[in-house]
C-alpha cells in the first residue's frame, strides 16, 4: 500500500526549523487567531494562505502589496500550485514547503527519511531560493549532482539552462576553451570558434563537478568570472555572463589550499553556501527504502534489510544502486534469495569482512539492527532459523535478540 502523502510548511526556529503539517488549510500570519502564528514585523495578521486540493499544495497571498514573493515574483492572491523545496518569503522571512510520504521528505530527486538528511534537504532548498554560488561536499556517490541539480529546478534560473561540468576531465589547453570559449586558431587544433561552458549556461546553472581537480591556471580565470560577471575568450573578446554557480567535490578544499593546490580566494568565493551531504553510513534508515526502490517490483527476501545495513557502503548510493542491479540480472528480474544477495555483497568487498560488528563509530546504529532483527522475529519466530536468514554472526545475533526481549518485557 502506498504511503499517504503529506505536506509540511517549515519555518525558522531556534537550531533549526519548525515543522507543521498543512492538513487541509493553513493561515499564516502573526494574529492569535491564525492556524500558525509568526510573531515577527515582517508578517503581517493573515499573511498567506496554503491549502491542500487533490494532493497538490498551493498557496495564496493575504497580506497583499507583494509581500509575499515566490523564486523572486509576487505571490498571486489566487491559488498557486507549490512544490517540494520551494521557499516563500513573508518579507524577508523564508517559509518552506516539503512533501513527505511516510517519514521520507523529499526535494528535487532528493529523499531520505534520516534526521541528518533532512536537514540537509531543508538547508538545500534555502540556498537555492538565494542568487548566490552553492558548494555541495560529501563522498564519492552520495548524490551530490542530484542536489546541484534541485538547487537549478528550485532557483529563480530553472526555466534557464542547466550544464554540467566534470572537471576532473579536462586537461591541458582544453581546460580553459571548454569552461570560457576559444576562437579558431587560438591553439592547436582549434579549427572553429567554440562556446565555452559559461557562455552555453548564460541565464541558467552552471555546474562544476569535482572542482578540486582543476587546474591552476583555470582556477584564476574563474576568479574573474565571479567577481566581474566576464569571461576570457581565448583568442577573442571578453564577454559578459550571467550564470549561478554550483560546484561539487569529494575533496578537502582547505586541505588542498596548505598544499598549495587549491587558491584560498576562490575557495573564499566557491564556499557562500556549503551543502554537506552526510554518506549512507551515517542514515542507516535509507538503506533499505533506497535498495527497495532500485530492485523496483521485486520484493527482498526476509532478513535483507538487516543485511545491508551492516554493510559499510564506501561507494555509498552509487554501490547501492549497483549491488541491486546485479541482484536483479542474477535473480532474472525474480524475488533474490538472501543468500543471491550475501553472496554479491561478499563479491563486491573483496578482503574485506562480509558484516562488520557494532565498534566504533558503528555503534549509533544498534537501534537500527535492533529493530531490523526485531522485525525478523516476527516473520520468522524460530530463533534459528531467523539467525541463519539474517546474515550477522551469530553472537551479534543473539545479543540483540537478547535486547529485543528485554525491552519487550521492560
Amino acid at each position: 500500500m502506498a504511503e499517504q502523502l503529506k505536506w509540511l510548511v517549515c519555518v525558522p526556529a531556534p537550531g533549526g526549523w519548525r515543522r507543521v503539517e498543512v492538513q487541509r488549510r493553513l493561515v499564516v500570519g502573526s494574529s492569535p487567531g491564525c492556524d500558525l502564528r509568526i510573531a515577527k514585523p515582517d508578517v503581517a495578521l493573515q499573511h498567506v494562505r496554503f491549502q491542500v486540493t487533490d494532493g497538490r499544495l498551493e498557496a495564496c497571498d493575504l497580506a497583499g502589496a507583494h509581500a509575499t514573493t515566490l523564486a523572486g515574483r509576487p505571490l498571486s492572491p489566487r491559488p498557486t500550485p507549490l512544490r517540494s523545496g520551494d521557499v516563500l518569503r513573508l518579507g524577508q522571512l523564508p517559509v518552506l514547503v516539503l512533501e513527505a510520504r511516510g517519514t521520507t521528505y523529499r526535494v528535487g530527486a532528493l529523499g531520505s527519511g534520516a534526521a541528518c538528511m533532512v536537514r540537509v534537504l531543508q538547508d538545500l532548498a534555502l540556498a537555492a531560493a538565494t542568487p548566490w554560488p552553492v558548494l555541495v561536499t560529501g563522498e564519492s556517490g552520495v548524490g551530490k549532482e542530484l542536489a546541484a541539480r534541485a538547487v537549478h529546478d528550485l532557483s529563480t534560473r530553472r526555466d534557464g539552462p542547466w550544464l554540467a561540468v566534470n572537471c576532473g576531465a579536462l586537461a591541458g589547453e582544453t581546460v580553459a576553451a571548454e569552461l570560457f570559449g576559444a576562437q579558431r586558431g587560438a591553439y592547436t587544433g582549434a579549427t572553429e570558434n567554440r562556446k565555452g561552458a559559461f557562455e552555453r549556461a548564460d541565464g541558467g546553472t552552471l555546474f562544476l563537478d569535482e572542482i578540486g581537480e582543476l587546474p591552476p591556471d583555470a582556477q584564476a580565470m574563474l576568479l574573474r568570472v565571479l567577481e566581474v560577471g566576464e569571461v576570457q575568450v581565448l583568442g577573442g573578446p571578453v564577454r559578459k555572463v550571467d550564470v549561478r554557480l554550483v560546484c561539487a567535490t569529494h575533496r578537502d578544499l582547505p586541505g588542498l589550499v596548505a598544499e598549495r593546490k587549491f587558491r584560498l580566494d576562490l575557495l573564499h568565493r566557491l564556499n557562500v553556501a556549503q551543502v554537506p551531504l552526510p554518506p549512507l553510513r551515517q542514515r542507516p534508515e535509507d538503506i533499505g527504502p533506497l535498495f527497495s526502490h532500485f530492485l523496483g517490483e521485486v520484493a527482498l527476501p526476509a532478513g535483507a534489510n538487516a543485511l545491508l545495513a551492516a554493510q559499510p557502503w564506501p561507494g555509498n548510493v552509487r554501490q547501492l544502486r549497483n549491488i541491486a542491479r546485479r541482484l536483479q540480472l542474477r535473480c532474472h528480474f525474480q524475488r533474490p534469495r538472501l543468500d543471491d544477495l550475501r553472496a554479491l555483497l561478499a563479491e563486491d568487498q573483496p578482503g574485506q569482512p562480509r558484516l562488520q560488528l557494532l565498534e566504533g563509530g558503528l555503534r549509533d546504529r544498534r537501534a537500527q539492527r535492533r529493530r531490523a532483527v526485531e522485525e525478523l522475529l516476527a516473520e520468522e519466530p524460530e530463533v534459528c532459523a531467523a539467525w541463519r536468514k539474517s546474515g550477522l554472526p551469530r553472537g551479534t545475533f543473539f545479543r540483540y535478540v537478547k535486547e529485543v526481549r528485554m525491552a519487550a518485557t521492560a
